[in-house]
């Protein structure tokens, strides 16, 4: 009769939320006929191997409680299904008695290296043992199933005057190496995860034990995390328009998006915003993971960039700076205050000019060179604008011009391109104190209005229908108007 049982890897592989397992490979065996037997024959079994593999021990299971506390004896392995066959190991045992759930059992622990091969037949033959008509508990792929097994000959009788099948509790070691492999994935809450055949739903270390290409046990590990929520958005709160900034999240992979494209844009990858117009902008992070989708927001505001601001002289300002010299320039060794609008700003200089912050008080150089004056507004939100005047300085009195001839100003100004589509560059010489550049439309309404500065002002008309248009400077010292074609 040919029955069926297990052997054991040598190697333990621990199943998270279960007992330890190891990986099987099946053997099947057959009893011993009585003529196979010699006088010194205690106890033989043979089996078919159907893995391969180095053997490490052999486990013995009682039938009830032993009456001895130790096993001595010797263990032959023996080539073929013969108990006299081909010796290819002989292993003395001295153990002692154990116990586990199955009962009581002696193992021997093998010292010498016994390589079993798939599809080959071997025998084991147990002689000179101390534990004389004990009887044999089957243990049958790791369960009991009951009977008596056992081969006594004792003058030539064999015990219970039949043959019983003999089951073993066979530890190999593999004689190659196991294979093992990570996996490192999420899911969000109400999402699974497929690995190897199961589906899983909840966090934890899953291990599966397969068999590979080469017969060996194969281990896969999966450590699955759970992702109820995204992390926060981070980065800054709020910025200038025409800046940029950079949201991120330290999930990566998602995407980013905002419904408010005409305020702002964000890159979907990279986070990064350019801010366009102002306004309070959400900004989703959308974070797809195994069929389910997380979302975050942030909210950013945009704050607006101030108007530019206007350089004027200072009210009370005497003698002409600028008189003698070209346009837009002025004569050396001069000093002189000027004004930026809105108050609160800060000067700087470049060149031959020199200007004290937040006086602006102006020192032209001695000679003559290229120099510059700017002045720089930012708001409370942080976002800035500036003017800067280019203002080369000239020895005046080289020219012919005393140096303290009195400043005139005058509501003359330069205007151009004409016609104009986007728009229109004003020039004013000089100017003290505030002025407004105000542009009507051909029955008096005010379409555009603008602080004047000294130097160039640009007046944005690209939102004007086409048609005729009147652009007036107006400051104490009267209005001056010319008429502009937009085209």
């Amino acid at each position: 009769m040919k029955k069926t049982f297990t052997i054991l890897a040598a190697t333990t592989m621990l199943l998270l939320g279960s007992s330890k397992l190891q990986a099987q490979c099946n053997i099947n065996y057959t009893p011993i006929q009585a003529a196979g037997f010699t006088v010194n024959t205690d106890l033989a079994q043979s089996f078919t191997a159907t893995c391969s593999g180095i053997l490490s021990d052999v486990k013995f299971y009682f039938d009830g409680v032993p009456s001895i506390s130790n096993s001595i004896g010797l263990l032959d392995i023996r080539l073929g299904d013969n108990p006299a066959g081909t010796l290819i190991a002989s292993e003395n045992f001295n153990t002692n008695i154990g116990q586990d759930a199955y009962g009581y059992f002696f193992k021997i622990i093998l010292t010498n290296v016994v390589p079993v091969s798939s599809g080959s037949q071997y025998t084991f033959v147990i002689s000179n043992q101390n534990f004389l008509f004990q009887r044999l508990k089957v243990i049958q792929n790791g369960q009991y199933s009951g009977g008596l097994f056992y081969y006594k000959k004792i003058n030539g009788f064999i015990g219970n005057g039949g043959y019983y099948d003999w089951t073993f509790d066979i530890h190999i070691s593999s004689a190659c190496t196991p294979t093992t492999s990570t996996t490192t994935a999420t899911i969000c809450t109400g999402g699974s995860y497929s690995f190897n055949g199961a589906t899983y739903n909840a966090a934890g270390i899953y291990v599966a034990h397969l068999t590979n290409a080469a017969g060996c046990d194969s281990a896969a590990t999966l450590n699955l995390s759970l992702l109820s929520a995204l992390p926060a958005i981070t980065g800054s709160s709020s910025v200038c328009a025409g800046s940029t900034i950079t949201l991120s999240n330290t999930q990566a992979g998602g995407v980013w998006s905002t419904q408010a494209t005409s305020q702002a844009t964000i890159n979907a990858s990279t986070g990064v915003i350019t801010a366009l117009n102002a306004g309070t902008i959400t900004f989703n992070y959308t974070y797809t993971l195994n069929g389910c989708k997380l979302l975050t927001t942030k909210n950013v505001v945009i704050n607006p960039i101030p108007g530019t601001p206007t350089i004027n002289y200072a009210a009370g300002t005497v003698g002409n700076p600028q008189a003698g010299a070209p346009t837009g320039s002025f004569c050396a060794n001069r000093t002189f205050t000027v004004v930026g609008t809105p108050a609160g700003g800060a000067w700087s200089s470049t060149g031959v000019l020199n200007v004290t912050t937040p006086a602006g008080v102006v020192t032209t150089g001695l000679i003559a060179g290229a120099g510059s004056l700017k002045y720089t507004y930012t708001s409370a939100a942080g976002c800035s604008n500036s003017r800067t005047m280019v203002g080369n300085v000239f020895i005046c009195a080289a020219r012919g011009v005393a140096t303290n001839e009195k400043l005139e100003t005058t509501n003359e100004f330069s205007m151009y391109p004409n016609p104009a589509k986007k728009f229109i560059r004003l020039n004013v010489e000089t100017l003290i104190g505030k002025g407004s550049i105000v542009v009507t439309d051909l029955y008096g309404k005010a379409v555009k209005t603008q602080n004047l500065s000294m130097g160039n002002n640009t007046i944005d008309i690209a939102n004007l229908s086409k048609g005729f248009y009147l652009v007036s400077v107006i400051t104490s010292e009267g209005k001056t108007t010319k008429k502009l074609v937009v085209e």
